[in-house]
């Protein structure tokens, strides 16, 4: 009788044991790499609230940040891989860096100075494929039209991509290109148009 009483005092402490083994395990699959930078103008002034968006190549993952009062962003608990990181801000061109490597427990510093520009219009076709009836060009289209950024996106299944219509200064194709990705489809390299 006496073994029943321990083994009863001694499940508790058990089940505690094993509780905060899981709960420790499981609070360790997250990442801690992370993509750093500062953003700044021409003549080194920081810019505020100026749009980062990281893609990871491979994926099409998106994640996107603001840069601070300072011009300081931080985007933490990126998964390891190849991203593209893209800066935007209003009256400024659009900055976007080459492919760079994230590894487990790294932070990569990529700083961005950025040109004053207008908020010129510019134009590019986006090859789409998997897009084969009405209903994929309009869920295509409803999805670059959320983009900030974006005026006009006209669909074409008969050449299989989409034009797109956008403010440089608010969104780069690659970021479209990424956004149809996460819909559900596969979009090409966007092409500059006139």
């Amino acid at each position: 009788m006496t073994s029943k009483k321990s083994l009863l005092l001694l499940l508790p402490l058990f089940l505690a044991a094993v509780l905060l083994v899981t709960s420790t395990a499981s609070g360790q699959s997250g990442t801690s790499s992370a993509l750093a930078g500062t953003v700044v103008d021409s003549t080194g002034a920081s810019l505020v609230g100026a749009k980062i968006t990281a893609t990871d190549i491979q994926t099409s993952a998106v994640r996107t940040g603001a840069t601070d009062s300072v011009g300081h962003y931080l985007l933490s608990q990126v998964n390891p891989g190849t991203y593209q990181v893209s800066v935007a801000s209003s009256g400024f061109g659009v900055a976007v860096s080459e492919a760079t490597a994230v590894g487990v427990g790294r932070t990569v510093t990529l700083n961005f100075t950025l040109s004053v520009g207008s908020a010129s219009q510019m134009t590019a076709f986006i090859p789409v494929e998997g897009m084969s009836c009405g209903s994929c060009a309009a869920t295509v289209k409803r999805t670059l039209k959320a983009i900030s950024g974006v005026t006009e996106a006209e669909v074409s299944l008969e050449q299989r991509g989409v034009k797109v219509r956008y403010l440089e200064s608010k969104v780069a194709p690659e970021q479209m290109a990424a956004a149809i990705n996460q819909a559900g489809y596969k979009a090409g390299t966007p092409r500059p148009e006139r």
